[in-house]
């Protein structure tokens, strides 16, 4: 007989300000992807490590929410786009 998976019940739902604050972190993680590949911020090394810094700070704690924010449904899914900067086709 296989095995049984059960699912598993759905974590405490997140509050909207922490989602807010978390959505905002992923764009401006996106932002600082354009940022760093802009020609005057890599001229200015200065200016280049501190976004590089704070890059590095930023995906971490987006890797750690996309990770478990799973899109529930079309609504979902639209705001995780949303956040990635992508638009509806």
């Amino acid at each position: 007989m296989p095995p049984r998976f059960f699912a598993v019940p759905a974590p405490y739902p997140m509050k909207p300000f922490l989602r807010q604050t978390l959505d905002r972190q992923l764009l401006r993680l996106h932002e600082l992807d354009s940022l760093l590949s802009a020609s005057d911020v890599v001229s200015d090394l200065a200016r280049f490590r501190t976004l590089t810094r704070e890059h590095a700070e930023a995906s971490v704690v987006a890797e750690q929410y996309t990770l478990t924010d799973q899109p529930r449904g079309r609504f979902g899914q639209r705001r995780a786009n949303a956040a990635r900067g992508q638009r509806r086709p």
